[in-house]
């Protein structure tokens, strides 16, 4: 009997067991390997994915280092003219801001555009001159009067008991008279200045100069550099018009708006300060109204100067009078003046605002606070659009696909199928102020109504809700209403439809006419085919300036 168990031996009462592998010097199997039944039957998923490291390549090391090079390079040329770049970016907003103004002027008087620009940059000019020949000599002799008259306030001051305690004590009359009487020598220190200022006098005006001459150019044929880089766009041209769109707005209502308040703000302080009896109080307004431009800060400054030449008035009185008016004015102008004039054109964050007028303020002192919250509102809007438009940029990506998680069909009724139709319209990107279109149903009929910037929108909505379950019929009463950068005569806007249309190989351009009155496109002619009618309609929709189409387009079989 032998110590070692046989192989062949078994316990008994028991199955056979099975025979453990053998290992052999043969070629392994190159069979892909089974994934356990246990790992099936799990609900969770692994989606543990290897990261694997590897040397770099030559060609990857030397694409990164031309790819920084580049840059390099790039930021280099970007900071040696990076004066030019921001004259480049103040003709823009100039631009910008007086882009709806000149388009209002140009469509009520019928004058040539290029004249309508030069009349206002000289209307522009000869107000500033005018507030400056105003309000100069009016500080000045304001200046001299407060000075002239500091000891008599300073006497009146130390009538009050309690104050002719604290003067006593720590000499606050002496050291206030000392320096009111410094007053003009102080100015006078101001003006040796000067002379470095016309040393830089020629380049200023050559600058100024320029930024004219720029926003001359671009408010001039402005609609022409915007369609011929949106031209480059492709598919995304409607979405980066629309982008374009909300800028020129935002800057325009803002600059505008900002004028408006201002103005308010010189008519209000004028009227109160006459009222005191305080001398040069229209002089006193425009510099109030001037400050009032300069964001955050603005108004509080100009109130501060004002405060100063009550002085000279009836004292305290006046000047607890001015400091309580301008504290109501404020808190009217931010709660009811402000939202009146810019409406929802800028909807920027406080937080946004109070950093991007410091950054600007930073950068180009009082011209980067002027331009710093229409940039952010820009900005904002870029960033708002990307967002909303981030899953249509995204790449696909391979995900775990999972099977759709089964639904109970959902009850037609008259709010799904309009949550339903809303639902589409915000989602479109064609329709980004898709809230402008009011939807109702009645027994399946879908009532469109409201107002879009161009005819393309308008068929998108009608599009959008007819794919909605249980919608039988679309009632179209939407409005279009082009928007400034969309206004063409009809003369362009036939002609952009004829190229359109040519370019269209469905489309026969020979056989069909085009007529245009008034932004309403009249499609005649003879087709073989209805395709080919449709076609040439689809061709229209899509062309800025349109704001309706009629398909009269006979289709004659050959």
């Amino acid at each position: 009997m032998s110590d070692t168990p046989s192989n062949n031996s078994k316990p008994s009462g028991s199955e056979e067991a099975p025979a453990p592998p053998v290992l052999t010097a043969s070629k392994p199997q190159l069979s892909p390997p089974v994934a356990p039944v246990a790992a099936v039957a799990s609900p969770a998923v692994d989606d543990t994915r290897l990261v694997r490291l590897a040397t770099p390549s030559f060609s990857g090391i030397v694409r990164a280092v031309l790819i920084l090079a580049a840059c390099a390079i790039f930021l280099y040329l970007v900071w040696r003219v990076r004066d030019v770049i921001r004259l480049v970016a103040i003709s823009l907003f100039v631009a910008l801001a007086l882009f709806p103004l000149v388009d209002g002027i140009t469509a009520r008087t019928r004058l040539p555009r290029s004249l309508v620009i030069l009349g206002t940059y000289l209307l522009l000019i000869a107000g500033v001159a005018v507030v400056g020949y105003v309000v100069v000599p009016s500080l000045v002799k304001e200046v001299g009067q407060l000075s002239h008259d500091a000891p008599h306030y300073a006497a009146e001051l130390r009538r009050n008991g309690t104050f002719r305690h604290y003067d006593n004590r720590y000499h606050i009359t002496t050291k206030l008279v000392d320096d009111a009487r410094r007053l003009p020598q102080i100015l006078g220190h101001l003006v040796g200045p000067l002379k470095d200022v016309t040393v830089q006098a020629a380049s200023f005006i050559g600058q100024l100069v320029t930024v004219l001459a720029i926003s001359f150019l671009l408010i001039l044929h402005g609609r022409e550099y915007v369609n011929l880089g949106l031209g480059l766009a492709g598919s995304r041209e409607q979405r980066y018009r629309k982008l374009i769109i909300d800028i020129n707005r935002a800057v325009a209502d803002y600059v505008l708006g900002n004028i408006v308040i201002s103005v308010f703000a010189t008519i209000a302080t004028w009227v109160v300060l006459t009222i005191l009896g305080v001398p040069y109080a229209l002089s006193l307004g425009f510099l109030v109204g001037f400050f009032d431009l300069i964001p955050l800060v603005g108004a509080t400054l100009g109130a501060i100067f004002v405060a100063i030449a009550t002085l000279t008035v009836d004292f305290p009185t006046a000047t607890i009078v001015w400091i309580a008016f301008i504290i109501v004015w404020q808190r009217f102008e931010d709660y009811v003046v402000q939202p009146l004039v810019y409406g929802k054109a800028l909807r920027a964050n406080p937080i946004v605002t109070i950093v991007s007028v410091l950054a600007g303020a930073a950068l180009l002192g009082i011209l980067g606070a002027l331009l710093a919250i229409p940039i952010a509102a820009a900005i904002q809007i870029l960033i708002r659009d990307w967002w909303a438009n981030r899953g249509h940029d995204a790449p696909h990506q391979n995900h775990v696909m999972h099977p759709p998680a089964r639904e109970e069909p959902k009850l037609l009724t008259k709010a799904t199928v309009e949550e339903a139709i809303r639902h589409r319209l915000d989602e479109d990107p064609l329709l980004r102020h898709s809230s402008e279109v009011a939807v109702s149903v009645d027994d399946g009929v879908v009532t469109l109504r409201g107002t879009v910037g161009s005819f393309g929108q308008r068929i998108a909505a009608v599009r959008d809700a007819r794919k909605v379950d249980g919608v039988d019929d679309v009632d179209d009463q939407i409005e279009v209403r082009l928007l400034d950068i969309d206004g063409r005569s009809d003369a362009e806007v036939r002609g952009m439809v004829l190229q359109a249309i040519a370019s269209d190989p469905d489309a026969p351009s020979e056989s069909i006419d085009v007529k245009v009155t008034d932004g309403l496109v009249t499609l005649t002619g003879e087709v073989s085919y209805q395709f080919q009618s449709d076609a040439a309609y689809d061709d229209v929709v899509s062309v800025f300036g349109v704001i309706g189409i009629t398909n009269e387009i006979r289709v004659v079989n050959p």
